[in-house]
């Protein structure tokens, strides 16, 4: 490979470059419409989310627009537990990347981030971008409840659920804004006890609707403080594109009327 060659590519790149098979869409904030703007963030593999995530704190903390007093919590919906351990975090490597360069953002995320997209919250903590955490798990692991250190010696909680209601009654108690964070192999299991890439089978779709239904106790909770949103697509961990994208066209169709990166995109409320 002609290493200068791409080197001068990257700097000729004018819009910046995102992670592979990444989407966007804008809509209107449910918490105030006049000083944000909801980023809908839909990603091929999870990791790529970070992405929107440090985007969001650019735009909102580094320029002091940000709505509530304390930075939002993240709130993750997913299969596995995401968040990583600790040498997924190398504070050398974090504290030289360069936030407002989305071409050096986005290859981090492709080449740096752990590529079995499970380590990408911790260095997101790491940077501050969120409060705390809250991780809703269908897989049962032996994970506890955790804190963390960020880069100013401020500490982070992190929590663990693998219960709808009781994640959702927690949710209730907290004040300031959430980042919704979907990985869509949530919504999947697999039919024994292996877990072999690719066989996970879809959960009843009549499942998903409910869960992901605004007037129902999840949405109806997350979306009045809703600053953020990405979607992790995940076709290997959802037993395929078919699967991958049904979920998709129920979230769809619940969150937005189908009407996602449309010309007319809108909240289906």
């Amino acid at each position: 490979m002609n290493i200068k060659l791409v080197t001068n590519w990257l700097k000729n790149i004018k819009w910046g470059l995102k992670p592979p098979g990444c989407f966007e869409d804008f809509l209107e904030s449910p918490v105030d419409n006049r000083k944000f703007c909801v980023t809908v963030g839909i990603v091929y593999e999870h990791r790529f989310a970070f992405f929107y995530w440090a985007k969001f704190y650019q735009e909102y903390f580094a320029r002091g627009k940000y709505y509530f007093p304390k930075k939002p919590f993240l709130v993750t919906i997913d299969y596995h537990n995401d968040v990583g351990a600790d040498n997924d975090c190398r504070p050398e490597i974090l504290l030289e990347l360069n936030l407002n360069d989305d071409t050096e953002l986005g290859l981090f995320c492709l080449a740096y981030l752990n590529p079995l997209n499970d380590g990408h919250i911790l260095p997101a903590l790491y940077l501050d971008f969120f409060s705390d955490v809250f991780v809703l798990n269908t897989k049962k692991l032996m994970v506890s409840d955790r804190t963390y250190k960020d880069r100013y010696s401020k500490l982070h909680n992190i929590y663990y659920f693998h219960n709808l209601k009781s994640f959702v009654e927690k949710l209730s108690t907290l004040k300031g804004g959430f980042y919704l964070d979907i990985d869509l192999d949530y919504f999947t299991y697999y039919p024994d006890r292996g877990e072999q890439l690719g066989s996970a089978k879809m959960v009843n779709s009549k499942l998903i609707r409910e869960t992901l239904n605004m007037k129902n106790s999840l949405m109806s909770t997350i979306f009045p403080k809703l600053v953020g949103l990405t979607i992790a697509l995940e076709p290997m961990h959802c037993g395929g594109y078919k699967n991958s994208m049904r979920i998709f066209d129920i979230l769809n169709s619940e969150f937005f009327n189908n009407s996602l990166l449309t010309d007319n995109s809108e909240w289906n409320i």
